[in-house]
């Protein structure tokens, strides 16, 4: 996992595992050789954002993927 903003010391890994603690074990991705804000990585953000509000998103029939 590699990251322009993160020093190479840290330990990426227990960053993020930290990170996903403090916001109440959130769901964690890994978008290999994505920067800092997705932009060379779009389409593969955008798969994993919309498959995450598939499956944890509206149900029944408020759900706008049905």
């Amino acid at each position: 996992m590699a990251d322009e903003y993160v020093p190479e010391y840290v330990d990426k890994k227990a960053l993020v595992d930290r990170l996903s603690r403090a916001l109440g074990d959130s769901e964690k991705v890994e978008i290999k050789w994505g920067n800092h804000a997705l932009s060379n990585r779009v389409q593969e953000a955008v798969e994993v954002i919309v498959d995450f509000v598939k499956r944890e998103g509206p149900k029944g029939w408020d759900d706008p993927w049905s």
